[in-house]
């Protein structure tokens, strides 16, 4: 438990209180050569998940600065590792900062540096059925209070 709480970005208590479709294109490798983003050819770009809203009703480490409401980006179920949130349902949510890949460029001089980075996304976290993210209970928050 501690090495869990330790290892993420965020725990935090709150409910879903909603979920849409989030589809993340990969592509900015792909803009560095110069291609342009065809989905038909380059399907396995687009990486789908579940992003659900959760309105936050405590704070297990306040280091992060979080809002009231967050959104955690998740697999969609099944295969691929998705935690399925319930919406209406509290839940104690293990969370790293969401990250997504963008092109920096960098002048010196006379030269030009363009490199691929991983950048946080502000009031995002990501969440699976691996972490420690589960329904509200007793026995976790207890847990939670004494790491405090």
């Amino acid at each position: 438990m501690e090495k869990g709480y330790s290892s993420v970005d965020a725990v935090v208590k709150g409910t879903a209180i909603s979920v849409s479709d989030y589809n993340y294109y990969d592509t900015a490798g792909l803009s560095l050569t110069g291609l342009k983003f065809d989905p038909k050819v380059y399907s396995y770009m687009i990486r789908k998940y579940k992003a659900y809203r959760i309105a936050v009703t405590k704070k297990f480490k306040p280091e992060l600065l979080l809002p009231d409401t967050i959104t955690v980006i998740t697999g969609q179920g099944g295969g691929d590792c998705g935690f399925e949130f319930e919406i209406g349902k509290e839940y104690i949510v293990y969370g790293d900062k969401w990250t997504e890949r963008e092109i920096e460029v960098s002048k010196r001089k006379r030269r030009t540096k363009i490199k691929l980075k991983e950048v946080a996304r502000e009031n995002v976290l990501r969440t699976d059925i691996c972490s420690l993210t589960q329904e509200v209970n007793v026995t976790e928050l207890k847990k939670l209070e004494s790491i405090k």
